[in-house]
């Protein structure tokens, strides 16, 4: 995908606004205007992004700001959900000490990043729903992927 040029600081090369030096991206500095933060305070916990480059993102959020709390809202909810399924019971014994089910997990991570619509949330659904079917989703894609071999012990 070729980039599309947003403004002098700015581009979109397919993962939203991001500033052209660093890729820091317009969700990285939102929270930060939506709490209030001051532009000195923005620049020392962002140290890559520069005066004119955070004019930049300001201006864009401003201009977009809706669409950019609406996104920001579903990252949130994201974030919350791995925290619950971090907690539960199932993935504590999943993950527990040396498995080498950890490395199959990160790897349908690098697969979920790849492919956002592989498994998305469903409205309404608990946490604990959520952690379950998630679980149940890695689990077939893990034997989809691997060969017997490969797989052996990673799931008792």
């Amino acid at each position: 995908m070729e980039p599309i040029i947003l403004n002098e600081w700015m581009y979109d090369r397919g993962r939203g606004p991001e500033l052209r030096s660093c890729r820091i991206t317009v969700h990285d500095i939102f929270p930060y205007i939506r709490e209030g933060f001051s532009d000195e305070e923005v620049l020392e916990y962002q140290p890559y992004v520069s005066p004119p480059e955070l004019a930049a993102l300001k201006q864009y959020i401003a201009e977009h700001y809706d669409a950019i709390a609406a996104h920001d809202a579903k990252i949130e909810e994201r974030n919350a959900r791995g925290i619950a399924l971090q907690s539960t019971p199932e993935w504590n014994a999943l993950f527990r000490g040396s498995n080498p089910l950890k490395q199959w997990y990160l790897k349908w991570q690098r697969y979920l990043w790849a492919n956002p619509t592989a498994f998305e949330s469903i409205d309404g659904e608990s946490p604990e729903d959520y952690a379950r079917r998630y679980l149940t989703s890695f689990a077939e894609w893990h034997r989809k992927t691997t060969t017997h071999e490969e797989s052996r012990g990673a799931f008792k």
